[in-house]
């Protein structure tokens, strides 16, 4: 019999065996067990959704909270081109490093306009629109963070989308910031080409010893100083290094309000123009508290796979993070 036909009472009693049966035997998922305290004080009424997040990262910052498949370069003899092998093991980053880092983004992107190599336009101040093109990997989820760190509305574009379909969305959005996955460079110029005004882009999981990505982003560079747009390119690792040298941000952005807009999701444009979801704060919390509600406060292991540009995508991926998960 398929899960969706057992009936609810037999599944809750199936579950509660199980995970009995691995409170006993898994050290694993006994340490991702939620904190009663911590549930309770994320479940406060009126907690603005920094509040909330910095109450959950600070509470858990010892825990594993995000894990990638790891790698290691490899050099091919007879091209000489570096590429990445597959390991048979994750490497994980905890709740604390996690939350480190997004702080040092936030203050970068703040702080824009101290710094010689870009211009006071590309400071991302509280309410200002950073576009997001990428898989729900460690470096989209930092950036995620670094948006409620510094009070930015995420835009997480459509992944699978051609630049045509996108285009509507950032000249509706103006983003001052476009973080896009190494693998989607070559799009995200395409679409910041006939911007107004040109967003900083800032390229996620760049790894240097890879010669293609070396590459691309020579390349990328070569083009964006050709157009003489003003248009800045920087990796998310340069961003965390010159971020962890500046003031930090305030815990919670002043202008952070239960009804101030956090998130637009939009859809594909595949069946006509891209239209936009609004996501206040108020419904964001909802992605982290009670995104399945009812649900039981049990430890969670989550494979996540599905895009941040879904609703569902982001309610797993910050769902499980709020319970102290993995």
């Amino acid at each position: 019999m398929s899960p969706s036909r057992i009936p609810a009472d037999e599944l809750d009693a199936h579950t509660a065996r199980r995970g009995a049966h691995l409170y006993a035997t898994d050290a694993q998922f006994r340490d991702t067990a939620p904190l009663d305290t911590v549930t309770a004080a994320v479940r406060q009424p009126g907690l603005p959704l920094a509040a909330l997040v910095a109450t959950v990262m600070e509470a858990y910052a010892d825990r594993p909270a995000l894990g990638e498949r790891a790698t290691e370069p490899f050099t091919d003899p007879e091209t000489g081109r570096t590429t990445l092998r597959l390991l048979n093991r994750f490497d994980t980053l905890t709740y604390g490093e996690l939350w480190e880092r997004a702080g040092a983004v936030a203050a970068e992107w703040r702080h824009q306009r101290h710094h010689q190599r870009h211009h006071p336009e590309h400071a991302v101040r509280p309410g200002d629109f950073v576009a997001v093109l990428g898989r729900p990997g460690i470096e989209c989820t930092m950036v995620e963070l670094a948006c409620v760190r510094s009070g930015a509305v995420s835009v997480p574009l459509p992944v699978g989308a051609s630049a045509e379909q996108l285009a509507p969305i950032v000249e509706q959005t103006g983003p001052r910031l476009l973080a896009v996955d190494a693998d989607h460079l070559d799009l995200a110029l395409r679409i910041a080409a006939n911007t107004p005004s040109p967003p900083r882009i800032i390229v996620l999981g760049h790894r240097p010893e890879v010669t293609a990505h070396q590459e691309d982003l020579a390349a990328a560079r070569d083009r964006l100083a050709a157009r003489g747009r003003g248009a800045t390119l920087d990796t998310l690792a340069s961003v965390v290094d010159r971020g962890r040298t500046l003031p930090p941000l305030p815990r919670v952005p002043g202008s952070s309000a239960a009804d101030a807009l956090s998130t637009l999701i939009y859809t594909s444009g595949s069946t006509g123009t891209p239209k936009g979801a609004m996501y206040t704060e108020r419904v964001v919390r909802q992605f982290w508290v009670d995104f399945v509600p009812g649900q039981a406060a049990r430890p969670s292991i989550v494979l996540n796979y599905l895009p941040l540009s879904h609703m569902v995508g982001r309610g797993v991926l910050f769902g499980t993070l709020a319970k102290g998960g993995l």
